[in-house]
């Protein structure tokens, strides 16, 4: 069986693209396909709360990046992506999906975190909206909050960044494709080829 290890973060707006497209693409054509996800903090520097977009990108940058992603988003087949205004810190949202991967969630629970943040604009630091996420997908709401402020997901979360930096991941998205690192935001094409490589 062919496996995808994909190394992504809910900030990243790459990995949110190459989900909605290329992943889901490559999983309706190889439904066998075996495709795991570790979270993998791009930004852990980010203070509890987040920050203002406009703290880490100028004026100028926001509205260069903004067209990037509005033209890799029809590239790419999806709904245009849009700049959210805040920056979270994501250690409280892939604590959660460690938990969930426990639980057989995690990739439910994981896509629905993505899509709060990246098409709904809600804030994944909060209790409420991963309250919420994890209750809707058959989680103990109570259990599964107490595991995102828990240490021992926190430090799986930690083992995967650390991980990822063993294997040479600079950036997100960056995918294992049977072993092979094919990195960033890539068409379906390019998967395919590492596939069968």
């Amino acid at each position: 069986m062919s496996t995808i290890e994909v190394f992504s973060d809910f900030l990243c707006p790459f990995c949110f693209i190459a989900e909605a497209s290329t992943l889901a693409s490559l999983q309706e054509a190889y439904p066998d396909l075996d495709v795991s996800w570790r979270g993998f903090e791009l930004h852990p520097e980010i203070p509890r709360g987040g920050i203002p977009i406009q703290d880490f990108f100028p004026e100028e940058g926001i509205r260069q990046f903004k067209k990037r992603l509005e033209d890799l988003s029809l590239e790419f087949g999806i709904e245009p992506v849009d700049i959210p205004t805040r920056l979270p810190n994501t250690m409280k949202a892939h604590a959660l999906t460690e938990y969930a991967r426990m639980k057989g969630k995690h990739r439910p629970v994981r896509e629905a975190i993505m899509n709060a943040y990246w098409r709904e604009g809600l804030d994944i630091e909060s209790d409420e909206v991963l309250g919420e996420i994890a209750q809707a997908h058959g989680l103990n709401r109570e259990l599964a909050l107490a595991a995102s402020k828990s240490s021992q997901y926190e430090l799986k979360v930690i083992q995967n960044r650390a991980a990822g930096y063993e294997r040479g991941v600079a950036g997100v998205p960056t995918y294992f494709v049977n072993g092979k690192a094919v990195m960033g935001c890539q068409a379906m094409c390019a998967i395919e080829e590492a596939l069968r490589a």
